[in-house]
């Protein structure tokens, strides 16, 4: 796996310098957890073990990359690539945005950088992404890339905010999509 950057941001692996910032940026807001169907961090120690983790599956076949804004040299939010199968060819990915961000494109750009190489060069076939229905800021992300609505699994999860039951929508976008479209806005031969 490799590191990357765009216009607004650098895609890289985590270091031990990330914790603070991910721990007071991300992992311990309600809002940015629930998004992501994580727990809030109670203390700083359990974001420690989760970025050596980090660090441990970079190295593997399923890197979680953290996404930095390039000129203000913060950590805006990271993107894990999960159930990577080179047999089948075919990953899932999932989102973490730091609440500041949420309405800019910094994500959306790294999402397709990332995209970009996992199949252009890992040669993955389709890539798939899940998230609650409630959380419009990934929807909008996954559509923004080219990622179709493909399939809502019923009321998975009780939102603990409405005490409602709520769906999980299932992404995914092929290659040949992928490539297509980008081909069209020509950024890609």
């Amino acid at each position: 796996m490799r590191n990357f950057e765009t216009g607004n941001s650098i895609i890289r692996s985590f270091d031990m310098e990330d914790v603070r910032q991910l721990y007071f940026r991300m992992a311990k807001d309600e809002e940015v957890c629930d998004m992501c169907n994580c727990l809030i961090h109670r203390n700083i120690c359990e974001t420690e073990v989760m970025v050596k983790s980090f660090i441990v599956e970079y190295k593997s076949n399923e890197p979680v990359w953290v996404v930095e804004d390039i000129d203000k040299k913060l950590l805006i939010g990271m993107i894990k690539v999960r159930n990577y199968s080179a047999k089948n060819k075919i990953c899932k990915i999932e989102l973490v945005i730091a609440k500041d961000y949420w309405n800019k494109d910094y994500m959306c750009e790294a999402l397709k950088k990332v995209i970009e190489y996992l199949f252009v060069e890992k040669d993955i076939e389709i890539i798939e992404s899940m998230h609650y229905e409630n959380t419009k800021i990934i929807k909008n992300i996954l559509e923004n890339v080219g990622m179709t609505l493909e399939a809502v699994l019923r009321e998975r999860r009780i939102n603990t905010k409405t005490n409602e039951r709520e769906n999980i929508n299932v992404y995914s976008i092929t290659k040949k999509e992928f490539l297509e479209s980008q081909k069209m806005k020509g950024v890609l031969q």
